[in-house]
Parts: C-alpha cells; sequence; structure tokens
C-alpha cells in the first residue's frame, strides 16, 4: 500500500510532466524563430544529455552501453535525430498545426 505522502509525490511529478510536454510545442515554435531546425534540435539533445549528467552520477550507473546494447543504442539515437529533425523542420515550413 502506498502512503498519502508517496500519492501526493507521484500527483505532483505526474502534474509536473503535463506542464512540461505541454508547453513543449509552444517552446519548439518560439525556438524555431531564433534558429533552423537541425541546430535547434542538436541543442536540445546536448542540453537534455547535460541534465542527464547529474542523475547518471548519482545513479552510479555507467553511460557506456554494453557491447551487445551498442547497436539498438545507435539505432535509437539515429531515429530520434531524424524525427526530431523532421519534426523540427515541419514546424519551421507551418505544415503542422497545434
Amino acid at each position: 500500500m502506498s502512503t498519502v505522502s508517496e500519492r501526493r509525490c507521484a500527483a505532483t511529478a505526474l502534474a509536473a510532466v503535463s506542464l512540461i510536454r505541454g508547453y513543449n510545442c509552444v517552446m519548439m515554435k518560439i525556438g524555431l524563430a531564433y534558429a533552423s531546425p537541425l541546430p535547434f534540435a542538436t541543442l536540445r539533445f546536448c542540453l537534455g544529455a547535460l541534465c542527464l549528467i547529474p542523475v547518471v552520477v548519482k545513479v552510479a550507473v555507467s553511460p557506456t552501453p554494453a557491447r551487445h546494447q551498442l547497436r539498438p543504442v545507435l539505432l535509437l539515437g539515429l531515429m530520434l535525430a531524424i524525427y526530431f529533425g523532421c519534426t523540427l523542420t515541419a514546424l519551421r515550413l507551418r505544415c503542422v498545426v497545434f
């Protein structure tokens, strides 16, 4: 059974994630007014990676994937880069309306 404080913490985390995801498209449109899509996507990924460094250090998990995990990790990175590049290009060309 979860305690009241655990439920409150979970509800707060859910609200925070909802707000962050909700403002994501708004921030992408604002950011694209100042940068082209691919450099903007690169900057987002780099800032996200920098934010995760303290988490990796605190959890003390090796950030290097095992040898058998290398190909899926690289494929996932390529797929995410293509996805965000296409999404940001579509936003820049005003093909997508949110």
